[in-house]
């Protein structure tokens, strides 16, 4: 254990670190500064820290609240991450106590996490720490230019707008959001939290394209949108959410806003489109299969407690 630091990331050189340490490991999506100077905004409870190992960073963690959990559970969030050639050495341990501290600081009963299976080392730490499997996220990813070019093609009834045309259909889709998130398929209940809390985290994200979220109108009403974010790799855009009130499901609402999101894509000079559903989502699944996306190694999601 000798030659371990865990140090509180408290300023933007550690926060640095932080940042090349978990892109290191996830280099299927690259985050930046500003995405975690935002996350870290969110939710002031959240606690980041870095891991070094004779005075080199190594490791990065987190523990924190999640607003999309129903708050009466009491569940977090935590991630770890550790550079291959420093595992087995103490600095995941390490890493792991200082956020068991902070989980029951915040009186969390579990946490909830994501792991890769690109780094099948990361699920047998999970697991070693006693956490559960409770689903799994299918990731698939689009290569734009080999996707065929496909008009919008919206049903009957519907008109395709944005988020940057029409600012003022926000809480329309906040509303879609209320609707869609607690119909997806999953161990641990989500939700959709409140207004104000939904378009920090939604809309005002870093990430955020306006001129990609598309929004499904009919008659007046918000009935469906999906959001597009930028990682910190310009070519490289995620699908967030794709959210159809009820009513208009089964109807091809979902197919023509991914469309369109796609062309968006095509003009806009970005390489690849990536997202993910949970395994038992399956119609969110057909529509991305349909569309041409490529699945990727899955992302396991684990529930447990640090020690």
């Amino acid at each position: 254990m000798s030659g371990i630091d865990v140090r509180l990331v408290t300023d933007d050189a550690l926060l640095a670190d932080w940042v090349t340490v978990r892109n290191a490991i996830r280099l299927d999506w690259p985050i930046g500064l500003p995405d975690v100077r935002h996350w870290r905004k969110l939710d002031p409870d959240r606690r980041d820290w870095i891991g070094l190992l004779d005075g080199r960073p190594v490791g990065a963690a987190l523990c924190g609240r999640d607003d999309w959990l129903e708050p009466e559970r009491r569940i977090g969030e935590a991630f770890m991450w550790v550079l291959p050639e420093a595992r087995r050495r103490g600095v995941g341990a390490a890493l792991a106590r200082v956020a068991g501290v902070h989980q029951r600081a915040l009186d969390l009963v579990g946490v909830i996490s994501w792991v890769s299976m690109r780094d099948p080392d990361g699920l047998a730490v999970a697991l070693h720490l006693g956490f559960e499997e409770i689903g799994r996220a299918q990731l698939v990813r689009l290569d734009v230019a080999a996707a065929p070019e496909l008009a919008p093609d919206p049903p009957p009834g519907i008109t395709l707008t944005t988020l940057a045309e029409h600012p003022e259909l926000d809480r329309g889709c906040w509303e879609v959001a209320r609707e869609a998130v607690v119909d997806i398929p999953g161990d641990e209940p989500e939700q959709a939290p409140a207004f104000d809390a939904w378009r920090a985290d939604e809309i005002e994200s870093p990430g955020t394209v306006a001129e990609a979220w598309v929004i499904a109108v009919a008659a007046h009403e918000v009935v469906g949108y999906g959001s597009i974010h930028r990682s910190a790799d310009p070519a490289l855009c995620g699908n967030g959410l794709t959210g159809v009130r009820r009513a208009w499901r089964n109807r091809g609402v979902a197919s023509a806003i991914k469309r369109q999101q796609i062309a968006w894509a095509r003009a806009a000079g970005v390489r690849s489109l990536r997202t993910s559903n949970e395994l038992r989502n399956a119609p969110m699944r057909r529509v991305n299969e349909r569309l041409g996306y490529v699945r990727e190694p899955d992302d396991v999601v684990v529930r447990g407690s640090l020690p």
